[in-house]
Order: structure tokens, then sequence, then C-alpha cells
């Protein structure tokens, strides 16, 4: 997921792919315990979308 965040940063990957691609891996991850890294790449995520505004 970081590397998507950093090429959305970068312009390689437009903002729909980078949700569904945030919303598949949220999906897998979520049965394991990581919940503070989904919180953290979500604000990533939110700040990387702020920052191109």
């Amino acid at each position: 997921m970081r590397q998507k965040i950093k090429l959305f940063e970068e312009g390689g990957l437009d903002f729909y792919a980078l949700v569904e691609s945030c919303q598949g891996w949220q999906a897998h991850a979520k049965w394991a315990n990581t919940y503070k890294l989904r919180k953290g790449l979500k604000n990533q995520i939110i700040q990387a979308v702020w920052n191109k505004l």
C-alpha cells in the first residue's frame, strides 16, 4: 500500500485506483490484528489526497 500511496503522490496512479486498491487491501488485512497499521495507512492516504488538492 505504501508504494501505491507514493505512486499516487507522484501522479502515476489516479484517485479511484488508489481507493479501489485500498479497499481491497483493507478487506484482506482486517482478518489479522492490523488495526493500527490500517489506521496509519488511512491517515497517509488522507494526507496524500489533501496535499494533491
